[in-house]
């Protein structure tokens, strides 16, 4: 697992659990008024490590978005204390029920540089403008990594099937592809709150901290 410290200099932070084939970039557009520990290119050995020293921090935050959701409950014995968690988009399971739908998982497989804008397009963002901000700020992941971690995620649905996370907080978008709204509505029950948007929903967002007020 990799880690990128986002250093706004701030008194509050935010651990976070990105979600599939992606790194920090996608996300810098939305990383404002906190500092941000970002995880992502998940592995079977779960690695993981908080390089910063929280104690400087006034609250402590966790945010986990799509296949990130089931990393806390992986890592429970590892991590602090949060004054608030959020899921969005996220799933404790990565299994065939309650993980992306076989759909989107057959799109994943299949990714190339020929194919991967459409992938976007389709299964990520829900306009051209936030298609255009996307397209502005890619992952820098190769397809190699991405196929390993959808191999890794196969291995924590197999190994973890039971593991539970208390979030106090779980978003869902109305229009996601990849973790539908109605499978995450059977799983969360009503501990969820709608949002508009694809299944990467936060360029509708000024910044992440909102998903925190």
């Amino acid at each position: 697992m990799k880690c990128f410290y986002k250093n706004n200099k701030e008194t509050d932070i935010c651990l976070f659990f990105c979600g599939w084939g992606t790194d920090e970039t996608p996300y810098m557009p939305v990383l404002k008024d906190m500092d941000y520990l970002i995880y992502y290119d998940y592995d079977k050995e779960l690695s993981f490590e908080i390089p910063v020293d929280l104690a400087k921090y006034n609250k402590i935050y966790l945010l986990s978005f799509s296949a990130g959701g089931i990393m806390p409950a992986l890592l429970k014995d590892k991590l602090p204390k949060f004054d608030l968690s959020v899921a969005v988009n996220a799933s404790l399971r990565v299994d065939d029920k309650f993980g992306p739908s076989a759909e989107s998982r057959k799109a994943m497989r299949g990714l190339n540089k020929y194919n991967y804008l459409e992938f976007r397009k389709e299964y990520l963002t829900s306009d051209e403008e936030e298609l255009k901000l996307f397209n502005a700020n890619p992952p820098r992941r190769s397809f190699e990594s991405c196929f390993k971690e959808l191999d890794t995620l196969d291995y924590y649905a197999e190994k973890y099937p039971d593991c539970t996370f208390d979030y106090d907080r779980v978003y869902v978008a109305e229009n996601d592809r990849i973790l539908p709204y109605s499978v995450q509505k059977e799983f969360w029950g009503d501990k969820i709150i709608k949002i508009k948007g694809q299944h990467f929903p936060f360029y509708k967002y000024v910044s992440l901290k909102e998903f925190f007020v």
